[in-house]
């Protein structure tokens, strides 16, 4: 910081009978020397963004401050992101030199690996450094974590391509019981059974959380009611997020 200290001086005759005397103004200039280095507030920054998102994307800013003035200070801060994580540092993320804006960099496949993929790798954690006096000064460095959210982008997929059951005749259940099961790899979505072909008499339920199948009416063979041995259930689950 440039001050300007102003110093008024009096010259005074003390051995005469008119004391004459005259002023004069000094003008101190003190210059600012390099004497601070940057600060970040704090001692983690946090940012998100989402999977899918596209070249120069904005996950956030992250800025730093400095008690010297002009080139010493903010006016020449330079960010820069160390390769503490090289894929991430290198490949998928940047940060603008002068604001310290965090942004995405271009990627093929937004939201598939290799760019970012929340089921393949749900956070990052960088290295943000700042240096004064355009890149030549003093520097300060904080740790960054992204954290990818999560976006419905997976459809679900049942375990296997044929569940097998057997039952008694007669029986009210399935002994052990039976459930059809899929999965996702989002992991905030919620899956929902149902059944869609197969069971026009409604012999049978299926829970809609669980993908358990129930007996409704017991199965007897031959009779008005169930003239097969076996059925075909179409089961389809469906995702909501």
């Amino acid at each position: 910081m440039l001050l300007l200290l102003l110093i008024q001086i009096v010259a005074r005759e003390m051995e005469t009978t008119e004391r004459l005397s005259s002023t004069c103004t000094v003008i101190v200039t003190v210059q600012d020397v390099n004497d601070n280095s940057p600060e970040f507030e704090r001692e983690l920054y946090a940012l998100s963004v989402n999977e899918e998102a596209v070249n120069d994307t904005d996950v956030g800013t992250v800025t730093a401050t400095d008690r010297d003035s002009g080139l010493f200070g903010q006016k020449g801060f330079q960010y820069q992101l160390l390769v503490s994580d090289q894929h991430a540092a290198d490949t998928l993320f940047s940060v603008d030199p002068v604001s310290g804006a965090i942004r995405t960099k271009s990627c093929p496949t937004p939201g598939r690996a290799p760019c970012l993929d929340f089921e393949t790798r749900s956070n990052y954690y960088l290295t943000l450094q700042v240096t004064d006096d355009q890149g030549r000064g003093n520097s300060a460095l904080v740790p960054l974590r992204i954290d990818l959210r999560d976006v419905n982008d997976n459809p679900p997929r049942f375990e296997q391509f044929l569940f097998h059951a057997s039952i008694d005749e007669g029986a009210k259940k399935f002994d052990p019981p039976f459930r059809v099961s899929a999965i996702d790899d989002d992991s905030t979505s919620v899956l929902s059974y149902k059944i869609v072909e197969g069971d026009s008499d409604g012999m049978f339920s299926l829970d809609a959380k669980t993908g358990e199948v129930r007996v409704v009416k017991p199965l007897q063979v031959n009779s008005s009611q169930v003239a097969t041995e076996e059925f075909t259930l179409t089961i389809q689950v469906t995702f909501f997020f």
